[in-house]
């Protein structure tokens, strides 16, 4: 957990923003999407996302 926190905050993302996005979007997939290669990881890193776009969406 604190190294999704601090790999957040080196790329200017607010922290608990991007860890209820992450958490969000885990959330929403199914098992076999997670266990599989479909899941596509490598778009949840923090260089994806600004602060204002996580911002945004936090509903």
């Amino acid at each position: 957990m604190h190294s999704i926190l601090q790999t957040a905050m080196i790329n200017g993302v607010e922290p608990t923003a991007y860890l209820k996005m992450i958490l969000d979007k885990v959330a929403k997939a199914n098992h076999e999407e997670i266990l599989s290669k479909d899941m596509d990881w490598e778009s949840l890193m923090p260089w994806h996302y600004s602060t204002e776009r996580l911002l945004s969406d936090w509903k």
